[in-house]
């Protein structure tokens, strides 16, 4: 049998892994830090009835020299955003983390991505999004294209996984908060 990973042993595991693909997206997409996030976005923290929740954020964008020279961009920006509660004595409760990749003209057809991850108590969750561009229901092609037969190996994989439970999503707010 498999033994479950206490809360924060798993939550590091999921952000070192979140912040892997972070890294080889920005550099594969080239993209540079963004100076347009206010300073007091950078790192935020607020009381909360009982403890505090703390969060940061930080983004990416296409570098100034590509995006003033009149030509369109493959990908405007990308952000990665983190937040933890923490209880009496700093305690962790909950931590999640995102990264959001929103792609421009140049890409037309590509959806965007959008992954995150969180650890609460004794559950922790994973969400892999690509964010249509086109509505798959009224675009066949596109629907065969990016969310078809070709993508199911890798959701079967996951499901068949120890220890992961699958749970999709039927509701529409979910995918609506990430869109733009």
């Amino acid at each position: 049998g498999q033994t479950a990973l206490p809360a924060r042993a798993a939550w590091r595991v999921l952000e070192t892994a979140l912040d892997a693909c972070v890294a080889k997206i920005v550099a594969r997409l080239g993209l540079a830090p963004s100076a347009r996030v206010p300073a007091d976005h950078v790192a935020w923290s607020a009381p909360l009835a009982s403890g505090t929740i703390r969060g940061d954020l930080r983004a990416w964008e296409e570098p100034s020299a590509a995006s003033s020279s009149g030509t369109t961009t493959t990908a405007p920006w990308a952000v990665r955003y983190a937040n933890s509660r923490r209880g009496e004595g700093e305690a962790v409760l909950s931590s999640s983390a995102g990264f959001n990749v929103w792609l421009g003209a140049e890409a037309p057809r590509t959806p965007h991505f959008a992954a995150y991850v969180g650890v609460r108590e004794d559950s922790a969750t994973l969400i892999v999004d690509l964010v249509p561009r086109r509505d798959p229901a009224l675009d066949a092609a596109y629907r065969r294209r990016y969310y078809g037969q070709q993508q199911r190996p890798l959701a079967l994989a996951l499901h068949d996984r120890p220890g992961l439970r699958p749970q999709p999503s039927r509701d529409v707010r979910v995918r609506a908060t990430r869109s733009p």
